[in-house]
């Protein structure tokens, strides 16, 4: 961040020496401050020469004409760093949020994701669960143990639970992604609110 640096003049000399040097060095120096230069009642030769100073010093020169031009200058220099700032504040934080938005959507995905190469844990459980009730129905209709009837019984009601299991993934994923925006959008809101310069 750099430092402002207001100096204000009634005319050249009050800077003493090569005011446009200083300002220059001062820019250029460590603290790296800009230079804004207020010139009080001044004729046309002496606000072009700190004109000039405050272009070596990186910032800007305004004319005040009374006491009440230079307040109303500061107040639109305070009203600019406030705005500064609050854009600094909401982009920093829109930055964090959508960055854990997006690191809650992998986790959510990670859950319920149903795409073969890289399913979610939910799914992978619900897969192995009806392999599982599957094999244990043929085998026991291999050893008989179960009547045609029964073996078709059986593999209605496996299909059925991976069907509700299947809904109700997409029902828990409905429900996350939408508690996720609506989240999402009560903090966006919150940092809004938290920006706002009056």
């Amino acid at each position: 961040m750099k430092s402002v640096v207001y100096i204000v003049s009634d005319g050249v000399e009050t800077c003493g020496g090569d005011p446009v040097k200083e300002a220059k060095d001062l820019h250029q120096s460590e603290i790296e401050a800009v230079v804004n230069i207020i010139g009080f009642d001044l004729n046309e030769a002496e606000e072009e020469s700190l004109k000039k100073v405050a272009k070596a010093g990186g910032g800007s020169y305004k004319a005040a004409e009374n006491q009440a031009d230079m307040e109303d200058y500061f107040d639109s220099q305070r009203r600019l760093r406030n705005i500064i700032r609050a854009n600094h504040y909401e982009f920093d934080h829109a930055m964090g949020m959508h960055h854990h938005e997006q690191k809650q959507r992998q986790k959510i995905m990670g859950l319920i994701h149903d795409i073969y190469n890289n399913r979610g844990i939910l799914v992978i459980r619900y897969y192995r669960e009806y392999d599982r009730l599957t094999h244990a129905t043929e085998y026991l209709a291999e050893k008989e143990k179960l009547s045609s009837t029964e073996q078709e019984k059986l593999k209605e009601m496996i299909e059925t639970r991976l069907s509700e299991l299947k809904d109700y993934r997409e029902e828990q994923a409905t429900k996350l992604y939408d508690q996720l925006k609506k989240d999402m959008k009560r903090a966006y809101k919150q940092v809004k609110e938290n920006a706002r310069v009056d």
